[in-house]
């Protein structure tokens, strides 16, 4: 296994539990119905926490815009009222960015 298959394996590992906790466990939806700052305090934990796994693994440069993207189209989506709240539970941001790092995964 290379150095970079190994750093995508662990920043795989590091981003599902992300995912896990904001996608399968539906925090995401739940902060998101915070009035106001919710989408906002949901998008900066997902932000914040994929950037420092990324960097850490050194794999920040090469995935970080892809999955800021992902983010953010989950942010905008999620600022609609009613409607956000349920594209935003099926949408699935870090769950997407988990899938691109496990397609990296695959393809090296």
């Amino acid at each position: 296994m290379t150095t970079k298959e190994q750093k995508i394996k662990s920043a795989v590992k590091e981003l599902e539990k992300l995912a896990k906790w904001m996608d399968d466990y539906h925090f995401d939806v739940i902060i998101g119905l915070i009035p106001g700052a919710g989408d906002f305090a949901s998008y900066l934990i997902s932000v914040i926490y994929t950037h420092k796994v990324l960097k850490k693994h050194g794999l920040h440069k090469a995935y970080f815009t892809k999955m800021l993207t992902n983010l953010t189209v989950d942010f905008i989506i999620g600022l609609v009222p009613a409607i956000g709240d349920l594209i935003d539970f099926l949408y699935k941001a870090n769950r997407r960015n988990v899938d691109l790092l496990k397609k990296e995964q695959k393809e090296n």
